[in-house]
């Protein structure tokens, strides 16, 4: 007797395969022809790009080619794209103007400390030009603890709970 795949002569116990590559190449193949059997076929369809007819490999298949499902692809994100609305255009410093208080006041007498920057010239300039300078409002005052704490100034108190640690103490 003779191998049903590669017809081989049998040995031993075997009564239909010589070895088992041989059995996994026919399940395999078998598997292959009830795939085949069970499958739905599919009518060809003609490209939604090209107009061409071709047989689709699988139900989602529209475009014939790699090249027509490239184009297909791109003019769709052009439709996604334009069907979107329009973004906004953003002005340079838009995204600053709800953060700047309404009632600002403009001088143009400005008051230079004896630290002054490098810029004094510029500004000077600036105001003989006509510039005005806005005075943006003061700055509320920080938290600060009240003077009479219970045990003077400890870091417990101004910095709250948390631990500290001195340079150079390892422990």
């Amino acid at each position: 007797m003779d191998c049903v795949i590669c017809t081989r002569e049998l040995k031993g116990y075997q009564k239909k395969f010589c070895s088992n590559t041989c059995e996994v190449f026919n399940k395999t193949e078998l598997a292959k022809k009830r795939k085949l059997k069970n499958k739905i076929p599919i009518l060809p369809r003609n490209c939604i790009v090209c107009n061409i007819s071709f047989a689709p490999i699988r139900a989602g298949h529209f475009c014939c080619s790699l090249k027509c499902r490239k184009t297909f692809n791109i003019e769709r994100e052009r439709g996604v794209r334009h069907a979107r609305a329009p973004r906004r255009i953003i002005k340079p410093m838009d995204c600053f103007r709800s953060e700047i208080p309404e009632n600002l006041e403009t001088h143009k007498s400005p008051v230079f400390n004896s630290s002054c920057s490098e810029n004094k010239n510029q500004i000077l300039e600036f105001i003989k030009n006509g510039g005005e300078i806005t005075k943006f409002p003061s700055a509320p005052a920080g938290k600060t603890p009240e003077v009479n704490s219970a045990y003077g100034w400890i870091p417990d108190e101004l910095f709250g709970s948390a631990l500290m640690y001195e340079m150079g103490d390892e422990e």
